[in-house]
């Protein structure tokens, strides 16, 4: 059941979560599953996420927004007042205490992060933003080549 596409180190310090025994009845049986089983290995599953995105745990004076894979911002609050601020901007909390904002529509992230960069900062919290490791930021283009210099041979056949 674990993704494949996650370094082994996202794993350490994980525990697996346990089985479950189902007896005969079916029904009885699908109702363990699906809420004893399941919660528990997406609980496991999002500690993992956690730890392969590289998310930092954000200090009193300063909270770390982390770009994700999917384009979803990530952040650990070390404050309630900074997790309050969070969420009113569109940060949701999940059940590993990640707060994300979705990266659905960059212009309402690119507003919200604006927003809440405003208020924290009144509260003399600085705000920082970082790509996950292993993952380089967008680079820019090179500069466009230089047109070619026009020759003597391209007036020439513009003056005929």
């Amino acid at each position: 059941m674990a993704p494949d596409d996650l370094p082994p180190e996202a794993f350490r310090g994980i525990r697996e979560p346990d089985g479950i025994a189902v007896g005969d009845d079916p029904f009885r049986s699908a109702e363990l599953v699906t809420g004893d089983l399941l919660p528990r290995v997406e609980t496991a599953l999002a500690r993992v996420r956690h730890h392969a995105a590289g998310v930092r745990p954000s200090r009193p004076d300063r909270v770390v927004l982390t770009w994700q894979p999917d384009g979803d911002l990530a952040a650990s609050p070390a404050t309630e007042e900074a997790a309050d601020i969070l969420a009113a901007h569109g940060f949701v909390r999940e059940e590993s205490g990640i707060h994300r904002l979705s990266g659905d529509d960059t212009a309402v992230q690119a507003r919200a992060v604006r927003a809440l960069g405003t208020r924290l900062e009144a509260l003399g919290i600085a705000t920082a933003l970082q790509h996950p490791p292993g993952r380089m930021p967008p680079s820019t283009l090179p500069p466009a080549p230089a047109p070619a210099p026009v020759g003597r041979g391209a007036q020439s056949a513009r003056g005929r």
